[in-house]
């Protein structure tokens, strides 16, 4: 910690009036347990003279008086200093200005420590140091005229005699103190170096204030003094006679070093150690807060003696700022927040032990924070304490909420949240008990492709570690590869195409392995990108360009022919060209000047259309970016590695591929096949070794249903199945599970319009409970609303979800109606999703509004339905869907999908589902069929179903 003025020094010389300006005016008492060779009388100064005068440290400027010290101080330092001096007189012919004599200053330390002076080793090194500077000094303002008095001086000078003497054989006149000044390459062990604390003034200083961050007593004296003096760290210094002169200069490499107001020069010639220890010493760092220095580049540079000369800036460690929030644990009531700094562990730990907590948790979190490292910065905390082997807390927690969008709200305001589902009775919102997650400021110009890389930037994986692979070619792109090709392909992309902020890119191709830098790319440049599906017809392909208005398309060598004329043309992404495009470097920085808003549009992505009119979905900037924040690498013996066979044109695929780009992380890219190859893919997680496979719900079933060809290959690496795109029914999980017993199936809950995953499971634990879709994301608030009285309902309790935060979209491209249809005046995006959140916070799914089945004004969920058909062990898969009924209005009729050589028959099916749900629902027709139509996500296209069953009934 920095005093808020400058260090205060004692003058040792200074007198009221000029004419006594060289008397010394520390009186030394004679101490009867020193050696007697070290009592000698001492002349008191006059009386009208202070004994001592406090000076600032600083160099330059006119130092005021203060109030002197009391008298005990001064003679503790008198006592200190005589001691020092006897014992290094004692063992003074034993050191040797070209060996290391650290362990004669270790007795030295130890002696001292006998005598009551608590000084470590390199405290008495620099204290000699210092001595001899001052005596050094004091010699030089009085040459002849016999000032210098001091005792301590004259022992000083006497211990000089005596070396010389010892040092040459013939008589020589006494030496100048030059001539015993040495430097020690290898530290500041050697202490014959005159090293000593002078202000500009030549008066040397001596702090009885201010306390020392590397021994913590007031009283010591500091090397620090004698870089504040002389500018330069002691150990680095080095005294050169000159040509019978008195010059002083250094010969080594200094950097000037600055902190606020403060300015020092610091020697480099020695260790790292030293370097530090000097920077420390120079600025009083205490020894628990960490600090680097950064050049005038804003280059943080490591401390060696190679480092470039030059002026430097000094930053400290601030420390982690957290608040703790209070309780009235009788009431249960938040009575306010504290403000804690921790610097290290111990901090921490003895914070918690004063407190009597075992660990805080995050205020919207879920998990007990025990450890230092995993706390955040700026966040608020409750503490947690053990009553036996009960975890004691509120009831209820405090939490800050930004209300703004809300009409009834305040700006901020404290809420009650429910510590387990996250449910406030007061606003009956659920909020996330997920850690936070820190996003760039709204306002600020940051791309979704610079916040990608400052991320990876804060933990860059190694330069030849893999990040894309190409399953089918082998092809493997290190880190420092994908960084060449996306600065080369930004600038290929406006310098030849003249691509600007604003225009919108066309993908339209398979997955590809340079799909994701193509991606990065264009972010970068502000450049909408609008990826289709590779099997879209041209009619629909059209339309999509009527929606997103293109200039170029990015596409395959051969799906380019469907694509019409557009401005720039098309490039084809698996040709020479593009590689070129990739491949030519350039000095200029193209990206220079473009500023990308976080409110941007990013990409155009288009809705399934199973309910209606496809809809161009518009994601921002700060959409992407919050579907990518947060994710914190595990520590893990082996790399995370994971499988993509999910399309990369869809939100799933697309926010897949950046999350575990920003995370460094290697990805493995396959599905650009027409068709999708079961052994394939599994010799892919054999031979790269996967751990984490992404895949949609109709490669589950397939997987289950092929379990022969699974048996073949060593699934063994393989830890997590990430599934989403669509529902994933309860049997069909109980069925993966007896088959890939330790493998973990992360299931998500999320939108097109929701960026991707809005609800996750994360962790073996959370991925137990069957049925569950997972918790609420960071940055995220969630509600469930009667879709018949728009009221907001309690957990436990169905309804439509509705969600706010970050990962929203922007809106409906060009469709102005269905955007004010999806979101609310305060930013409530209506889901149409039938679900609930239970008391633990989880969801649970339960069907698409628009697609429950009214039966005589009772509603029926086709996938409660689905559940109980799928259930049958010779059934693949079912599908409900409602169809017209006079009487009933609608009635439940099942597609089913039967195992090859079944004979299951629909009066055995309807048998099985009559036997598990109420009468209403019970199913009134089952036809079968070979498949199940369903778009690229796996989500079963209902539509069709209806369709066909209509037009089979209309012939009949």
């Amino acid at each position: 910690m920095y005093l808020s003025e400058k260090p205060r020094s004692i003058d040792l010389y200074k007198g009221e009036g000029p004419a006594t300006a060289r008397d010394m005016i520390i009186e030394v008492t004679t101490n009867g347990d020193l050696p007697p060779h070290h009592q000698h009388h001492h002349h008191p100064p006059p009386p009208h003279h202070h004994q001592q005068q406090m000076m600032l440290g600083e160099s330059s400027g006119d130092d005021p008086e203060v109030k002197a010290p009391k008298k005990r101080a001064e003679t503790w330092v008198q006592d200190e200093t005589r001691c020092l001096i006897a014992f290094r007189r004692e063992m003074d012919g034993l050191f040797n200005t070209s060996k290391s004599n650290k362990h004669l200053w270790e007795q030295i330390s130890a002696k001292m420590r006998e005598k009551g002076f608590d000084r470590s080793p390199t405290m008495c090194t620099d204290k000699w140091r210092n001595l001899l500077k001052e005596f050094k000094k004091a010699k030089h303002q009085d040459r002849g005229s016999g000032s210098a008095k001091m005792s301590c001086y004259k022992e000083i000078e006497e211990i000089l005699r005596a070396r010389t003497k010892n040092a040459y054989k013939s008589p020589t006149p006494p030496p100048k103190v030059d001539s015993f000044m040495h430097f020690a390459h290898k530290g500041f062990e050697d202490a014959g170096i005159s090293f000593g604390s002078v202000e500009a003034s030549g008066r040397p200083t001596l702090n009885l204030e201010r306390r020392l961050d590397h021994d913590g007593h007031p009283l010591a004296i500091a090397a620090a003094d004698a870089v504040a003096a002389s500018g330069v760290a002691p150990w680095n210094w080095r005294e050169t006679p000159g040509n019978g002169g008195d010059c002083q200069a250094y010969g080594g490499r200094v950097i000037t070093v600055k902190f606020g107001d403060y300015t020092r020069r610091i020697g480099i010639d020695g260790t790292a150690d030293a370097i530090r220890e000097a920077i420390k010493s120079a600025f009083r760092v205490r020894t628990k807060r960490a600090f680097w220095l950064e050049d005038e580049d804003h280059v943080v540079r490591s401390l060696d003696r190679e480092m470039p000369l030059g002026n430097y800036t000094l930053h400290l460690d601030e420390g982690l700022a957290i608040k703790v929030c209070l309780y009235d644990e009788s009431d249960h009531i938040p009575v306010h927040t504290e403000d804690k700094t921790f610097y290290v562990e111990d901090d921490y730990r003895e914070y918690l032990a004063r407190r009597g907590y075992t660990g805080l948790r995050e205020i919207d979190g879920y998990r007990n924070i025990d450890n230092m490292d995993d706390l955040r910065t700026n966040t608020i905390y409750r503490g947690i304490y053990r009553d036996g082997e009960t975890v004691i807390e509120s009831g209820y927690i405090c939490r800050h909420l930004n209300l703004c969008n809300s009409k009834q709200q305040s700006p901020m305001a404290t809420v009650l949240v429910d510590p387990n589902s996250g449910f406030c009775s007061k606003t009956m919102t659920f909020h996330s008990l997920r850690p936070p997650v820190s996003l760039p400021p709204e306002s600020a110009p940051v791309s979704l492709a610079d916040f990608l890389f400052s991320t990876l930037q804060s933990s860059p994986p190694s330069p030849t570690a893999v990040v894309l692979i190409d399953a089918t070619s082998r092809r493997r792109i290190p880190y420092s590869e994908l960084v060449f090709r996306f600065r080369n392909l930004v600038v290929s992309l406006r310098t030849r195409f003249g691509l600007s902020k604003g225009d919108c890119a066309f993908v339209f191709t398979p997955n590809n392995v340079y799909t994701p830098i193509l991606y990065l790319s264009l972010l970068s440049l502000g450049v909408v990108i609008s990826p289709i599906n590779p099997a879209a017809t041209v009619p629909e392909i059209l339309r999509l360009i009527r929606l997103s208005k293109p200039v170029i398309a990015f596409a395959s060598s051969d799906s380019a022919h469907k694509i019409p004329s557009l401005k720039h043309g098309v490039v084809a992404i698996d040709s020479v060209e593009f590689e070129s495009l990739m491949g030519s470097q350039s000095e200029i920085n193209e990206n220079r000047g473009i500023k990308v808003n976080q409110s941007d549009v990013a990409t155009i992505l288009y809705s399934s259309g199973t309910t209606g009119r496809i809809k161009g979905v518009a994601l921002t900037h700060r959409n992407l970016t919050a579907a990518i924040a947060g994710g914190i690498r595990p520590v893990r013996n082996s790399p995370i590695v994971t499988l993509c066979t999910v399309p990369l044109f869809h939100v799933y695929g697309l926010a897949l591929s950046l999350r575990l780009m920003a995370a460094g992380d290697c990805m493995v890219i396959t599905g650009g096949g027409r068709k999708f190859d079961l052994r394939k893919m599994y010799g892919v997680i054999e031979e790269s070794r996967v751990s984490h496979l992404a895949l949609a719900p109709p490669l589950i079933v397939t997987m289950v249903k092929d379990t022969a060809i699974m048996d073949a290959y060593d699934l063994s690496s393989l830890e997590v199945l990430l599934c989403g795109g669509a529902h994933l029914s309860k049997s069909m999980i109980q069925r993966l599970r007896k088959r890939l017993p330790k493998v973990q199936l992360a299931q998500a809950y999320g939108l097109t319009e929701t960026t991707g995953r809005v609800f996750s499971t994360i962790g073996p634990d959370e991925a137990q409970l069957e049925g569950a879709t997972g918790k609420l994301l960071p940055n995220c608030e969630a509600k469930i609303v009667d879709p018949e009285t728009g009221a907001a309902l309690p957990p436990s309790t169905p309804g439509e979800l509705w969600v706010r935060g970050a990962l929203v979209m922007k809106g409906y491209v060009a469709n102005e109606e269905a955007t004010a249809a999806a979101l609310d005046s305060d930013g409530w995006l209506r889901t149409g999703d039938l679900c609930y959140i239970n008391n633990e916070g989880f969801l649970f799914f339960v069907d698409r509004i628009k697609e429950l089945i009214k039966y005589k004004g009772y509603q029926v969920a086709p996938a409660e339905l689905e559940h109980v058909l799928n259930s049958h062990p010779q059934v693949v898969e079912a599908a409900v869907v409602p169809f017209s009924d006079e009487e009933a209005g609608q009635v439940p009729v099942a597609f089913v999908v039967r195992q090859p050589g079944s004979n299951v028959d629909e009066s055995k099916l309807k048998q099985l589902v009559a036997q598990q749900v109420s009468p209403y629902k019970r199913i009134r027709r089952v036809v079968f069929v070979d498949s199940l139509p369903k778009n690229a996500s796996g989500k079963v296209l209902r539509k069709e179903l209806v369709t066909k069953l209509s037009s089979a009934t209309s012939k009949l």
